[in-house]
């Protein structure tokens, strides 16, 4: 199983092909090739040193307390998933 860890971006390659991110005080270069338009303090999911998707603080601060939860055998309580409006019962057309 891959896992997706969320990471913020400290600096850019002149190229802007490669960045420097953190994660709780560890610092690694990743690709950012897949990405549009990444900058600086931007948060973003990496996966094998590859960013894959450019998230907001709240969800990498979110991811980052599942995956503790996780490692320490703590339970994580995940919201209930929500259906769009427009498919809730009493909504339909």
């Amino acid at each position: 199983m891959c896992l997706a860890i969320p990471m913020q971006i400290l600096n850019l390659s002149p190229l802007k092909d490669i960045a420097v991110a953190h994660v709780d005080g560890q610092e690694r270069q990743i690709d950012i090739l897949l990405l549009d338009n990444v900058k600086k303090e931007d948060w973003v999911l990496v996966l094998s040193n590859q960013a894959i998707k450019i998230i907001t603080a709240v969800e990498a601060m979110e991811i980052k307390e599942m995956i503790r939860a996780i490692l320490s055998g703590q339970p994580y309580e995940l919201a209930e998933p929500q259906l769009p409006e427009h498919l809730q019962k009493g909504n339909e057309q």
